[in-house]
């Protein structure tokens, strides 16, 4: 990603270049079955700043979609698919004649192979690597040997040793399967893929790791390293230095990371009490004004770590806990579940009218059905994030969820706006998208705020 930065006499210059490209991307699952199309995704991510998405697989209508958005996307091939890939070069040839040549105005970037293979499906293991290699002989006969990057996430398990970070060490068993792996993204320029979850190693051990070091927060008890003296203010530079601590004893130290998964979620069952919304906002506004920085961790300062957050969605399809349906930045709908820090600038939202007189007697501001879908979701990221209306009771499970449809849910977001303002007439505008009803439109399940 971005290389180094001095933040000496080449600020400015340096600055520019590291932001003009955004360290931070966020996964785009499809375990749902409420997604919106992928013409309204990409509205929604315009209205961000994502420059970068992973998917889990190579769907035609989001690659087709995306022709020309100038936004890079790392592809996916299961798990499902390593075996073939691996046995037969003429299935990779295939495969990326039909997953990324074919897609020529879109800017793919990578092809992540499997997910947590060693950990997950250790069997498909030593055919991980040949699967690659295939890969990679195809993108280098059509041309695309040097833009597009094939690497395949790890988990942190593969580590044995994670603390003190310095300490960080491979699995034994791993290693074996591991180092010619390090070699062949030495060779082809690609980077070593993690899925790193202070969340889960928070959970795990909430007795030992304070919540404030896991969620960035300013105020954290700091956590110094007695082998390199290095001090830790927050656990994710700690996972992240622990494998290129890890990598550094294999012999492979300066190989870049690229962290394909991290996140928190921001709802959960009684028993998963750290999945808020509370926590997933500090959770991800922080990481991302960590990442953004390019402070790098305390063992590779200002080295940039390449970041994906999962997910870009809630997803209704995930199994296990209810909080493993509850990872997204934004609902179904478009709305913001939080504001993240990814949301485009508030100059960037409709422009208001001038100033009027607050509205008098009992009134709601809803959504017009009739009102361009593109400036409604505009509409309804602003209310949600940095508006500040109240938009869980529009999150799945929740009183306003139904019916689930982009419109009622603006409706919602807007009249916490509007109430929240004191019912002022230019905050119901949203582009001239919303409109203030003297009807109630509270339903038996759902209340609205407001009234006289």
């Amino acid at each position: 990603m971005a290389g180094t930065a001095s933040f000496l006499t080449a600020f400015c210059t340096v600055a520019t270049l590291l932001f003009t490209t955004s360290a931070i991307g966020v996964n785009y699952g499809g375990l749902a079955d409420n997604l919106p199309p992928a013409a309204t995704t990409l509205s929604l991510v315009k209205t961000t700043t994502i420059n970068k998405l992973r998917l889990y697989d190579a769907r035609a209508e989001i690659l087709n979609t995306f022709a020309g958005s100038g936004i890079d996307i790392i592809v996916g091939a299961g798990n499902d698919q390593i075996t073939p890939l691996a046995q037969d070069q003429n299935a990779a040839v295939q495969w990326v004649a039909a997953n990324v040549a074919s897609y020529t105005t879109t800017n793919i970037v990578g092809i992540s192979l499997g997910n947590e293979v060693l950990s997950t499906a250790p069997a498909l293991s030593g055919l991980l690597l040949p699967a690659m290699q295939n890969l990679h002989d195809a993108l280098v006969a059509v041309g695309l040997g040097d833009k597009v990057k094939v690497s395949t996430p790890h988990s942190l398990s593969v580590l044995e040793v994670s603390f003190p970070p310095s300490a960080g060490a491979v699995d034994a068993q791993h290693a074996e399967v591991l180092t010619p792996m390090l070699e062949f993204f030495t060779q082809t320029g690609a980077s070593f893929m993690v899925n790193a979850y202070p969340y889960f190693a928070y959970t795990a051990n909430p007795v030992n790791i304070s919540i404030d070091y896991a969620l960035f927060q300013p105020n954290a008890p700091t956590v110094t390293d007695a082998s390199s003296n290095l001090v830790y203010t927050n656990l994710f530079d700690a996972q992240i230095d622990a494998v290129y601590a890890a990598l550094g004893k294999l012999g492979y130290g300066s190989l870049p990371v690229t962290v394909t998964e991290t996140g928190w979620p921001a709802a959960g069952d009684a028993t998963e009490t750290a999945a808020t919304v509370g926590n997933a906002q500090l959770y991800n506004s922080g990481l991302i004004k960590h990442v953004e920085s390019g402070v790098g961790t305390p063992a590779k300062p200002n080295v940039m770590v390449e970041t994906y957050i999962f997910a870009l969605y809630n997803e209704n399809l995930k199994p296990g806990p209810v909080s493993e349906q509850n990872w997204g930045l934004f609902l179904t709908t478009g709305a913001a579940v939080y504001n993240s820090g990814l949301n485009a600038a508030p100059g960037t939202v409709p422009n208001e009218p001038a100033p009027a007189s607050p509205v008098t007697g009992a009134s709601w501001c809803v959504a017009n059905p009739a009102a361009d879908q593109a400036k409604l979701q505009n509409g309804l990221n602003y209310a949600c994030s940095e508006g500040g209306a109240d938009c869980v009771q529009i999150g799945q499970g929740s009183p306003c969820f139904e019916p689930n449809t982009l419109v009622s849910h603006a409706s919602f977001a807007y009249n916490s706006y509007y109430q929240k303002n004191n019912r002022n007439a230019w905050d119901c505008y949203f582009d001239n998208t919303g409109m203030i009803v003297t009807v109630d439109p509270s339903t038996a399940s759902c209340k609205y705020q407001g009234g006289a």
